[in-house]
């Protein structure tokens, strides 16, 4: 009872004249209507606040909405449409397939349709449109996992990808290639910090166990700066760590740590 349906391209040409970029929300006396989301709109028990949702049926996008108390009540009803919406989600194809990235590019996707953005796909780089902003999420599996082991390079790959996808082309894609050239690289960052001014913890970049030998011989590396933790320089969501909780443990425990490493 109370279930209002329109064909959503239908309620544009109508009011419009022309398509637009959707219909983002519904008004009831100057009041915005609470958008429920599919489920919600298909549970019994919602109660008699007024409700829309957006569905798709035989092709076409529908806009649902309950109110128990419409057209009676006199109530009157607005409609705000969107802009058509130039943004995009580019999904690499070297990363696309992996499936906890494909988790994050379905999220791009809902957030999209709940925004009310007809966002376009492009899984090509021949596919980005001029004038359209692309978000890129970026992972591990970048080049089909060739820098997933853990090792220098992956960031400035990436900043280079992302500049050959937007150079000269009118395309504009997040996030910005300068910013990527310190993706997973600690050394980097850590540069950046000391040379703008940004506080960080005391680091020290070691290859072998002479350089750690070399840094107790110079009083560069002392008890008193333990416990300390032993990061890889190259990976991310904390893989590689270890905590390394006296001057004692130093040379054994990096020995370990870098054999494995």
């Amino acid at each position: 009872a109370g279930l209002h349906v329109a064909d959503a391209e239908g309620l544009e040409r109508s009011l419009l004249g022309r398509l637009a970029g959707g219909v983002v929300q519904l008004f009831r006396g100057g009041v915005p209507v609470r958008r429920a989301s599919s489920a919600e709109s298909s549970c019994e028990a919602m109660g008699e606040e007024p409700f829309w949702t957006e569905m798709r049926a035989a092709g076409r996008t529908l806009i649902a909405l309950r109110d128990t108390a419409f057209p009676a009540s006199g109530a009157e009803y607005a409609v705000s449409f969107g802009r058509t919406a130039a943004v995009g989600l580019y999904a690499e194809p070297g990363s696309a397939g992996d499936a906890y990235n494909a988790e994050w590019l379905q999220a791009y996707a809902v957030a999209f349709a709940r925004l009310g953005l007809a966002g376009h796909i492009a899984s090509q780089p021949g596919e980005l449109r001029p004038g359209v902003q692309y978000f890129w999420r970026i992972n591990q599996m970048f080049a089909g996992g060739r820098y997933a082991t853990g090792g220098p390079g992956a960031g400035a790959a990436i900043a280079e990808h992302l500049t050959s996808l937007s150079s000269g082309r009118g395309v504009a894609v997040w996030p910005r290639a300068e910013t990527m050239r310190f993706y997973q690289d600690k050394i980097a960052l850590r540069e950046l910090f000391e040379r703008v001014g940004v506080p960080s913890p005391r680091s020290w970049v070691v290859a072998s166990v002479e350089d750690i030998e070399q840094l107790l011989r110079i009083g560069e590396l002392g008890p008193q700066h333990f416990p300390v933790m032993l990061k890889h320089p190259y990976a991310a969501s904390s893989r590689g760590m270890m905590s390394c909780n006296s001057l004692a443990e130093a040379v054994p425990k990096i020995a370990a740590w870098l054999a494995e490493h």
